[in-house]
């Protein structure tokens, strides 16, 4: 069905506008010819002649009849003339006052119809008596002849003006519009990303900024449109060519990556075969040195001796630290999450520097504050390695005073990840704010010179920081030049999983006692106070032999001290010979005596030791001391770590032993080692033999000892296949104890996925050696 709204919608612009003018002029010119043809007593021309003809025809007859005087004639004739004519009516009237009706009237009979056509006019005849007026009235077809010819020329007309008024207005909107728009359609159809930096204009002069018409403004707003897109486009070309080089920069930042990557591995494995290298040589000579030792020798060689192995020694460190900072560089550094008590751990460092305290008259002290948790879960090594790095540096720059290790809990004890504050304090030469700045960074030191004076690779102080860093904590220095220093670091533990693990408090058995501490360091008064508090204990400190026996010797009952710390030497006088005064004093003869001496128990004398109650040797810890003070307040003595040379005994049996080593001066090493406890081994020089001489040993083997790397069938293979023997045959395994030069954790994993037991590094001295055998049962405790 057409629709005509759907039609005119679909029209352009031009036939639009067409249709509404011809529309609208229509509209007008309908008005206009209807107010001209259907408004007013117009096209009445036939009726008014008909009208003038009636009134020819019977004017004389009345005339005659009214001159007469014939009243009724006149009546007749205008009554006939009706009949004749029924589209006529006639009212005659005389025009005298007297007589006002009408002589004849029939109006009434004659009314025009809806569409019909009226006309009345008005004729006067005059008679010598008087004076008439004849009215006629007559009604014709509304659409006469004129009225039609009258329409038909006006809407022919009125047409050609429409037509002609249409033509004008779309010729003038052609002009002033359509072209112009035309153009811009042309112009915007063309732009292309090339093209759209020309901009779009009219197909004529431009306007003045003050006369600008509504096409002006189209063509404004469709260049600042253009513009925009302009814009756009350069900033997504600037936002592609940035993502370009972005992409550019992450591949490029892959790459550098896994060059270093590649290089880190190269560097790594460098390194590793480095040591390796230097090692396995180094295993040799601290080997035949340790052997030598046991030959007889005068006090020359052994002091030779004695510096050849130290010198070894150092090298070995300046070895591990080249390679640990190697690991943190490189990311490999793992660290270890196991349970370990600290105040043996702190212990074992302070033992380190024992003969150093003795030999250079340092005091050294370690203090653990009582609140401090000491069974923790963590790193135990790496902790180990960085407080023995700083101990080290501490008598490095330290040739008299002291030196502190000093723990505490900077949380609350129930914490479940307690973080440690350790410090080390000296009263050395100190550094300068300036060089404290670069302390911590990787081959630098306090000062130029001291490479010279004091050796050292100067990457210790980093390792440390960066160790402390991957342990969750920080490392700083407090120093002042000539004033000592104060190294302190930070580390977060975790609790053990078995909590009960933590020793009990020893504020019940040592709470409330008194004692009085003779010496004269101000650094063992610091370490006293501290703990004596912790334990709950009083303690009086007086730093010469005279104000102690006057202290002692005027005390009420309920002064009376129940422990004596005595220093061996006080104010340059003799330790044991004011024990000796002290047991006379009758108060005092069974009061608990405690000795702190530079040399072990072998060095006094009966005389000496018989006031004496409990040694304490240099360099005093937290954990001795305790140890000392339960031991003599409860009269149980507390079991303390055993070292293991100690321990360690000669097997029960001859031991059949097997070694796997290419390397001769390392067989020679560890024969002479074994030989030491009664050991004979049968070599092998490469894996295969190894092999071979384990199948075919008769009686089997009790133990075997693997080097890693040997030619034809490394250690590594050559486990495997002993295991995979063993298990073929239900056989038990044999205990086997890894040789290597590699100290990665990498290659000691290595080592026990494979199936071998122990793991030991070159070069092997009798300490490692006798820690090996017990850990895999062949030497009993």
């Amino acid at each position: 069905m057409f629709n005509p709204a759907a039609a005119f919608r679909q029209l352009s612009i031009a036939r639009k506008v067409t249709v509404l003018v011809m529309m609208i002029g229509a509209l007008l010119v309908s008005g206009i010819i209807a107010e001209r043809l259907f408004f007013g007593d117009k096209f009445v021309g036939g009726i008014a002649e008909t009208l003038d003809d009636t009134h020819q025809n019977v004017a004389p007859w009345l005339l005659q009849s009214l001159s007469r005087g014939d009243k009724s004639s006149a009546v007749l004739l205008l009554k006939d003339s009706s009949h004749r004519n029924p589209q006529l009516a006639f009212r005659l009237q005389q025009q005298a006052v007297e007589q006002p009706g009408p002589i004849f009237d029939n109006f009434a009979q004659l009314s025009a119809g809806g569409w019909q056509r009226s006309l009345e006019k008005t004729y006067p005849l005059a008679t010598a008596d008087a004076n008439y007026l004849l009215k006629i009235r007559g009604v014709g077809p509304y659409f006469n002849d004129e009225f039609i010819s009258h329409l038909l020329y006006n809407m022919v007309v009125e047409a050609i003006l429409i037509v002609g008024l249409a033509a004008i207005i779309l010729v003038m909107l052609e002009q002033l519009v359509f072209r112009h728009l035309r153009h811009i359609a042309a112009q915007t159809e063309k732009l292309s990303i090339d093209t759209i930096g020309n901009p779009i204009t009219l197909a004529r002069q431009p306007s003045d900024r003050e006369s600008e018409d509504e096409l002006d403004s189209v063509v404004n707003a469709l260049n600042s449109m253009r513009e925009t897109i302009l814009i756009d486009i350069k900033q997504q070309a600037q936002i592609e060519d940035a993502l370009l080089a972005a992409k550019e920069e992450k591949i490029e930042t892959r790459r550098m990556i896994e060059r270093v990557k590649a290089a880190n591995q190269a560097k790594s494995q460098f390194i590793a075969t480095m040591s390796h290298e230097i090692r396995t040589p180094m295993n040799g000579v601290i080997g035949m040195i340790e052997m030598l030792r046991d030959t007889p020798l005068n006090d020359s060689q052994k002091h030779y001796l004695d510096v050849i192995f130290r010198s070894g020694e150092s090298l070995l460190e300046i070895i591990n630290d080249i390679l640990d900072y190697s690991k943190i560089e490189a990311g490999k550094m793992n660290l270890e999450n196991v349970d370990f008590d600290l105040n043996e751990l702190l212990n074992d460092c302070v033992q380190l520097f024992s003969a150093t305290t003795h030999k250079r008259d340092i005091e050294f002290v370690c203090a653990i504050s009582p609140e401090t948790p000491t069974q923790l879960r963590g790193d135990p090594t790496r902790l180990r390695q960085i407080v023995v790095n700083l101990i080290g540096n501490a008598f490095k720059f330290t040739s008299n005073g002291h030196v502190m290790v000093l723990v505490k809990s900077l949380q609350d004890r129930t914490s479940e990840h307690p973080l440690l504050r350790f410090s080390i304090v000296d009263s050395g030469i100190g550094i300068s704010k300036e060089i404290q700045r670069n302390l911590f960074q990787a081959f630098n030191q306090a000062d130029t010179s001291t490479t010279r004076r004091y050796g050292g690779t100067g990457l210790g102080l980093a390792i440390c920081k960066q160790l402390a860093e991957l342990m969750g904590g920080t490392i700083g220095v407090e120093s002042e030049y000539g004033k000592g220093s104060t190294f302190w670091f930070t580390i977060r533990f975790d609790l053990p999983e078995d909590k009960q693990r933590q020793p009990p408090s020893s504020s019940l058995a040592l709470s409330g006692k008194r004692i009085l501490a003779v010496h004269s360091s101000p650094v063992l008064v610091t370490a006293f106070a501290d703990n004596c508090e912790g334990y709950n204990m009083k303690c009086h400190h007086v730093s010469k032999p005279s104000d102690a026996l006057k202290r002692l010797a005027h005390q009420t009952p309920d002064q009376i001290y129940h422990f004596i710390f005595l220093d061996q030497r006080i104010d340059g006088e003799d330790g044991f010979a004011l024990a000796q005064s002290i047991r006379e004093i009758p108060a005092y003869a069974e009061t608990p005596i405690l000795m702190l001496t530079h040399e072990r128990t072998t060095k006094f004398t009966m005389e000496q030791l018989m006031p004496i109650t409990s040694i304490l040797p240099r360099p005093l810890t937290a954990h001795g001391l305790r140890t000392a003070l339960l031991a003599q307040s409860t009269g149980v003595a507390l079991n303390e770590l055993i070292s293991m040379e100690s321990k360690a005994i000669a097997p029960a049996q001859k031991l059949n032993v097997l070694v796997a080593e290419d390397n001769a001066v390392n067989r020679m090493v560890i024969e002479g080692l074994l030989n030491k406890h009664e050991i004979e081994p049968v070599f092998a020089e490469d894996g295969q033999e190894a092999v071979t001489a384990f199948e075919t040993a008769s009686p089997r083997f009790d133990l075997i000892f693997m080097d890693c790397e040997m030619p034809n069938m490394d250690g590594f293979e050559a486990t495997e296949k002993i295991r995979e023997y063993e298990k073929n045959r239900a056989l038990t395994p044999m205990p086997i104890i890894a040789l290597t030069a590699h100290v990665e954790a990498e290659h000691r994993q290595r080592v026990f996925n494979v199936g071998m037991n122990y793991y030991l590094t070159k070069p092997v001295t009798m300490d490692k050696l006798r820690e090996a055998l017990t850990s895999v049962g062949v030497l009993k405790d």
